[in-house]
């Protein structure tokens, strides 16, 4: 990732470790407009406990909910 883009992010969840720019944000609260606070949150806890890096905040939340067996809405 370059500084560039690094600096275009903000920091949400409790421990402000995920990062986010304005587009991808908008993207989480269309695709999870019910609980994307949650999905900021639970990624945030997770970083913070383990001490993980991922290179695309946004991917990991859309992983893990496809896991979950999230379907997105046609």
């Amino acid at each position: 990732m370059t500084g560039n883009k690094q600096a275009n992010k903000k920091q949400y969840g409790d421990f402000e470790n995920v990062l986010l720019d304005d587009e991808q944000y908008q993207k989480l609260v269309e695709e999870f407009p019910n609980d994307y606070e949650e999905r900021i949150q639970k990624l945030d806890d997770y970083i913070q406990s383990k001490g993980t890096k991922y290179k695309d905040h946004l991917a990991t939340i859309r992983t893990w909910a496809r896991k979950e067996g999230y379907k997105k809405k046609q």
